[in-house]
């Protein structure tokens, strides 16, 4: 009996120990899904992504043009899924088209479709849109001349002004939508002039502006022959302060004689090559330009210096272009 007994007892006790072995399995099991569980869980994530418009040949094709209406071009991309998914995930991840051909509704909303790289999310299940169309407007094309006007930022090298900025072309044509080339006015190339030495070319953007002095937006406007900026050809010259020197023709009136000759400025500051420049030591104004024939009393007049300027040579910017010139008789 004893023996026996001893047997069973041993029996029982291997039977126990293994099924404490399994159950404390299951428990680590248990306690290894509820861990991966709280560690893994589901999370949510969005990305701006932009809108690829597709097929449009359909509406250009028909002698049409269109625009993204401003705020529809991006669109949020909502991702629910697990934390392990979710890191991996960027907006590249996402592709997002506009068909106009296929899914264009009422002729102002195109429906979007995405598509995800990453093969473990699901669209219909883990994705959603902030909006599920893009907006459009299709209109009529045009196509217009506007001038060149050229302008210029920054501050010219010491000594140095702007002589000349003259545009590759100065007419150029701009088609896009009807109601972006109605609203244009002026059309200018911006040209930084910092520390230009002497004659350079520069590719400048065109800005587009309206009535009132705003910037157009170009993004669906494009110039005739033209892919991107337009090239300035911008001449520095130097500066050079000197004297006036006024003569006069004509004789005043019987027993009357010119006395004196005054005038204001007495020095201006002309602008040119340094060659030219070095041979004008005092700019003399042709006696043409002050008539005293005949007079009997003081003479003033306003005389235009821009008509007498010597060849090769201009007025600095922002000089006075006139003198007040006085004879006395």
């Amino acid at each position: 009996c004893g023996k026996e007994g001893k047997k069973m007892k041993s029996k029982i006790n291997l039977t126990d120990n293994l099924f404490l072995k399994i159950l404390s399995v299951l428990i680590a099991i248990l306690i290894w899904l509820v861990v991966m569980n709280i560690n893994d869980a589901e999370k949510t994530t969005s990305f701006p992504v932009p809108v690829e418009l597709v097929n449009t040949e359909v509406i250009t094709n028909n002698g049409k043009v269109f625009r993204v209406l401003e705020g529809s071009e991006f669109v949020t991309v909502k991702v629910r899924a697990r934390k392990s998914i979710i890191d991996e995930l960027d907006r590249t991840d996402f592709i997002l088209t506009a068909d106009m051909q296929k899914d264009l509704k009422y002729d102002r909303m195109v429906g979007i479709t995405v598509e995800c790289k990453n093969k473990s999310i699901n669209i219909d299940e883990n994705v959603s849109l902030s909006r599920s169309n893009v907006e459009v407007s299709i209109e009529d094309s045009a196509t217009e001349q506007f001038q060149v006007h050229v302008r210029h930022t920054g501050e010219p090298n010491n000594g140095l002004v702007v002589g000349s900025m003259v545009p590759e072309q100065t007419i150029i044509k701009i088609t896009g939508p009807v109601s972006l080339v109605e609203k244009i006015k002026t059309v200018e190339a911006m040209v930084d002039i910092t520390g230009i030495p002497g004659m350079t070319v520069k590719t400048c953007e065109l800005k587009l502006y309206d009535a009132a002095g705003g910037i157009i937006d170009n993004t669906y406007l494009k110039y005739v022959g033209k892919n991107d900026g337009i090239d300035v050809t911008v001449s520095m010259l130097n500066t050079k302060t000197v004297p006036l020197k006024f003569n006069y023709t004509g004789n005043p009136a019987e027993n009357y004689a010119v006395k004196e000759i005054s005038y204001k400025p007495e020095t201006v500051e002309i602008a040119g090559s340094a060659e030219v420049l070095s041979r004008i030591f005092r700019w003399e104004i042709p006696a043409e330009a002050v008539d005293v024939s005949g007079i009997d009393e003081e003479l003033q007049l306003v005389v235009d210096l821009a008509q007498y300027l010597p060849s090769g040579v201009i007025l600095k910017n922002g000089e006075e272009s006139s003198a007040l010139v006085i004879v006395e008789v």
